[in-house]
């Protein structure tokens, strides 16, 4: 029959299941009551985390991602395959894992050119999907970048799009796409921030993934350093060059995911950091910091698993730590070996207001705050963003205007083209919107000029 709801189950049988006054109640609709049933319920001890929206999505190899099903995945989550063996990252290089190894973690980051469809985030409806693509959430710099997606002068990007283009001297970079683009003829990078008005060199945190620096002592005389000598370096190309020719060591590599990684203001702060830490050369860690707290194993971790043993440090784990209410937070987890080489990794929260398209018959203009709040939060497009750059088509019902919501702060009135032409008759309103975690802030609510029918194409400058 159907996978129903809750509240969709109630509202389909409560009605069918009035007084049987006419005889309309037979043996038909028990069969399709126990078929709904079975449908919708959770079988519990067959309950995995590739069920549950948000929670780490496994499949057993990098074939699998294109079996992952339509939005069973949500941008920001994470993908670990569960079989991982040599010949992916790290493969040619020293620090190519042996098989088998430990599983490997990816991220769902949204591209235009991706070939899996994401939900836009954990609130969003079932079919609202975008692009989306999976890049490694560790290994080394090389393979973390060789993971996304090239350039793509056809592509349709969106504004926060990242992908990897190769210069002419032959350095790779991550660059992050400024606005939305039609494609056909998108600009090639110049890698200069300064002048390249269509991409920044991306160099920021996302939220959810992970970066890292490697801590250090010198083990050998080397370009001007000597043994003993304590430095910190990037885990990037040039880092890894200072360490492998004063310190050839391999550190000990660190996972680090956060739960809910992009949240609106007003969210709850309570955020579920979760670690696991690998020995690199030396197998001994004898220190694993989270937040600059030590994290060992207890009484009850030894009893669960005697190889976890009491007071010694904790490799893989989950604390419940509280986040910004604004702004960005930025969790960090350290591990130190016995050789006392220590590796830091972090993975950040963004605090973020969503922007949104919606249609609707009634002018919002003339709207109540509260029904205007409620019409932009139940919109079929919002994604976290303050900028109110956009480039979009959409199908608008008949006789339906076609409205836009934004963070009034740092954004102000947009200069909008509809279908291809500037159009300077969108009347707008400030007032004070409240999103889906009761939080209020100054949005600004725009709408067409005319109600629109039909397939509608709007940029916001």
């Amino acid at each position: 029959m159907a996978r129903l709801s809750p509240a969709a189950f109630g509202a389909k049988w409560l009605p069918r299941f009035a007084d049987n006054q006419y005889q309309n109640i037979t043996e038909a609709t028990f069969r399709e009551l126990l078929q709904d049933m079975q449908d919708s319920q959770v079988f519990i001890d067959g309950l995995t985390t590739n069920q549950v929206l948000g929670a780490p999505y496994y499949v057993p190899n990098v074939e699998s991602f294109a079996l992952i099903k339509p939005g069973a995945i949500v941008l920001g989550g994470t993908v670990v395959v569960g079989d991982y063996v040599s010949g992916g990252i790290g493969s040619g290089s020293e620090d190519a894992p042996a098989a088998p190894a430990a599983p490997v973690q990816y991220i769902v980051v949204p591209n235009e050119t991706g070939a899996i469809r994401a939900r836009r985030s954990l609130s969003a409806a079932a079919d609202d999907l975008v692009n989306a693509h999976l890049v490694l959430a560790q290994g080394d710099e090389d393979d973390r970048v060789a993971s996304y997606l090239p350039w793509s002068a056809s592509a349709n990007y969106r504004k926060g799009d990242v992908f990897k283009f190769t210069f002419a001297g032959g350095q790779t970079r991550l660059l992050e796409v400024d606005n939305d683009m039609n494609g056909g003829n998108n600009p090639e990078p110049t890698g200069d921030d300064a002048t390249d008005d269509y991409y920044t060199l991306f160099a920021s945190v996302s939220a959810g993934s992970t970066v890292a620096t490697i801590t250090f002592a010198a083990t050998r005389t080397w370009g001007g350093i000597n043994p003993g000598d304590v430095l910190t370096v990037n885990d990037d190309a040039n880092g890894r060059v200072i360490r492998k020719g004063a310190a050839p060591e391999l550190p000990a590599t660190i996972v680090v995911t956060v739960s809910n990684a992009y949240r609106q203001p007003g969210a709850p702060v309570a955020t579920t950091v979760s670690w696991v830490v690998t020995p690199g050369t030396n197998p001994t860690i004898t220190a694993v910091l989270v937040q600059g707290v030590a994290q060992v194993y207890t009484a009850a971790d030894q009893l669960a698993n005697p190889a976890h043993v009491e007071g010694q440090p904790k490799l893989a784990g989950s604390l419940v730590l509280d986040a910004n209410s604004a702004g960005n937070t930025t969790f960090s987890v350290s591990a130190t070996d016995a050789g006392s080489l220590t590796k830091l990794a972090t993975a950040t929260v963004v605090v973020s207001a969503k922007r949104f398209v919606t249609t609707s018959a009634t002018d919002p203009i003339t709207m109540s705050d509260a029904d205007l709040s409620a019409l932009l939060r139940a919109a079929a497009i919002q994604e976290f963003s303050q900028a109110r750059q956009q480039n979009r088509t959409i199908n608008v019902p008949n006789g339906h205007y076609l409205i836009t919501g934004w963070l009034e702060a740092g954004n102000g009135a947009g200069v909008f083209t509809l279908n291809g032409f500037p159009n300077g008759g969108f009347p707008s309103r400030v007032f004070p919107f409240t999103n889906s975690e009761g939080f209020q802030q100054a949005f600004r609510a725009s709408r067409t000029g005319e109600k629109q029918f039909g397939t509608t194409t709007l940029k916001v400058d």
